[in-house]
């Protein structure tokens, strides 16, 4: 995830015509940024996160989550603002993107990985999405790259960490409001747990009202979900264990957090790739109290014929 580089103007047009075709009319749907999603709606999207090669028919996840086609498609277009088939496919796109910019490989390796026999079927699909053809994709993203420093990043290695989460939709700048909202869910003796918020999407290729952001509270091993939790839009999610490139930054600076990793750190090593997401963002102090959040993006060494062997996705357990 990129939340910080310029906006392509191509990008920037195409997701606009997108937003028109594909986007259900969000003045006239009930559902409110944090309105709790429905279950059944909030397990479809995490089965369409984590299974991307092939991906499930809206019918196969209709009947894993218990719903007619029918209902399934309405329920999951009106609570998420795009059709299953939509919203695993621009997925798709985005992995892909992230791809495309954070490594050397060619296109035609990355067209494999995503599922594309032919990369002509892969650059057309990935134009149609981005509004721009993978290799000019490339260049324009590496041509906006503002050289930052890459100080005060490390590689940490992170446990599994056991969560109840609650999924929110919607611009990054609201992320200050979910957390408001997602705190005071909480009964009163996991509010002093630690925060961690699980990122997704990068905002420049997707739209404002569709960026996903998980709040969490660490609760570890042995704690079961309250099911008035779960019907308030709670789950159990357990974050990928591994190696992280991690920065500490102050709350209001987690931006700043992502680019130093990114346009900072991994430039200067090409020893390290991109794991994929979730990226999480720590919530803590430091030594001297004040707030601090640590950014961390999960990575692994690149193999010694260079090439970048990054899953399609980095599933998170769901519970």
């Amino acid at each position: 995830m990129d939340c910080f580089s310029q906006r392509s103007p191509h990008i920037v047009v195409r997701r606009q015509a997108y937003r028109r075709e594909h986007a259900v009319d969000e003045a006239t749907s009930a559902h409110s940024p944090h309105q709790a999603i429905d279950r059944r709606i909030r397990h479809a999207m995490r089965i369409l996160e984590n299974e991307q090669t092939p991906l499930p028919t809206s019918a196969e996840v209709a009947e894993r989550v218990g719903l007619s086609v029918f209902h399934f498609v309405r329920l999951f277009a009106a609570q998420v603002g795009w059709t299953p088939q939509d919203y695993g496919r621009s997925l798709i796109m985005m992995h892909a993107a992230s791809r495309i910019r954070y490594s050397t490989d060619p296109i035609k390796v990355v067209a494999r990985d995503f599922g594309y026999a032919k990369q002509a079927t892969f650059n057309r699909a990935f134009t149609q999405h981005h509004g721009v053809a993978p290799v000019r994709w490339r260049a324009q993203a590496q041509a906006v790259i503002s050289p930052v420093s890459g100080d005060g990043v490390r590689l940490e290695t992170v446990p599994a960490l056991r969560c109840f989460a609650r999924r929110y939709l919607g611009p990054r700048e609201l992320t200050g409001a979910q957390w408001a909202d997602f705190v005071p869910r909480l009964p009163p003796d996991l509010r002093d747990r630690p925060r961690i918020g699980f990122a997704y999407d990068d905002p420049r290729v997707t739209p404002p009202g569709r960026i996903r952001h998980d709040c969490a509270v660490v609760v570890g091993d042995g704690l079961d979900l309250p099911e008035e939790m779960a019907e308030d839009g709670f789950e159990v999610l357990v974050s990928p264990a591994g190696l992280w490139a991690v920065v500490d930054v102050g709350r209001r600076e987690i931006a700043n957090g992502y680019r130093a990793v990114l346009d900072g750190w991994f430039q200067r090593r090409p020893d390290y790739a991109l794991e994929g997401d979730p990226h999480l963002e720590r919530y803590g102090k430091a030594s001297g109290g004040e707030d601090v959040v640590s950014v961390s993006l999960r990575v692994r060494p690149v193999e010694e014929d260079g090439s970048w062997n990054m899953p399609v996705v980095v599933p998170v357990t769901r519970v």
